[in-house]
Order: C-alpha cells, then structure tokens, then sequence
C-alpha cells in the first residue's frame, strides 16, 4: 500500500492505495484520516462497502417510496421483515438435498405463520393445535 499528500479546503488528504487479495485488482482511496496505517484505512472501507451493499439492497426491496407507514416503529417492522422474506429462499435452498427436510422447515414455516397471525388478532394460539398438524 502506498499513500501520497495532498490537501483540500485547507485539510490534509491522504491518497491510499490498496490491492485486492482475490483479484489483484487496486483500489485507490482518499482520506483525510492521517493517524491510521494504509491497511486500517482500507479494512474500514471494505467493512463500509458491506454495509452500503445492505443499504442498497433494502433500499431495493423495501422501496421506501412506497412504505405504508412514516412511523419509525412501522419502518423497523418492514425492515425485519424484508430480511426475514429475504433470508427464506435462501434457507430453503440450502436444504434441497434433504426433501424431508425442506417439507419439515414448510410445514414449520407455515404453522408458526399461522399461530402470529391468531395472536396478533388476540386469539389463543393453544386452541390452535386441534386444527393444525
């Protein structure tokens, strides 16, 4: 890694230059953050790209334009349950090797589906188990 000075609006900028281990590929950042090592700056951008890459990625699936709600509590609600909607296709493909299990984790899927909504509608999830196997 190499880094060069420079400055703007009066601050000093540091120019890091790292490579990617898998590609070889360079990557070149600018920084004003001069009490950290070249390789520090670098880690704390590939743990901010992680995070942007999730940014995006609800920001793709939850289309804040179209929330049904502005309420904070509403926006975590949605939120949660995009990662759950999202995690689901991958869960169960990860189980396609085993049949009986995937019919287990559907069938489990679908009770527990079934036993929030009668709770959130005030019932008595107990009284439930006659009807569903």
């Amino acid at each position: 890694m190499r880094e060069r000075g420079g400055h703007y609006a009066g601050r000093p900028l540091r120019l890091v230059r790292a490579r990617v281990e898998a590609s070889g590929e360079e990557i070149w950042f600018v920084t004003s953050i001069a009490w950290l090592e070249s390789y520090q700056v670098a880690a704390i951008y590939q743990e901010r790209w992680q995070i942007e890459g999730l940014i995006k990625f609800l920001k793709q699936r939850l289309q804040p334009g179209h929330l049904v709600t502005r309420d904070v509590n509403g926006i975590q609600v949605m939120g949660s349950m995009t990662l759950i909607v999202a995690l689901l296709p991958i869960v169960y493909r990860k189980l396609d090797s085993d049949r009986r299990a995937k019919l287990r984790f559907a069938q489990e899927l679908d009770t527990e589906i079934v036993r929030q909504i009668v709770l959130l509608c005030g019932g008595d999830p107990a009284k439930m188990e006659n009807f569903v196997t």
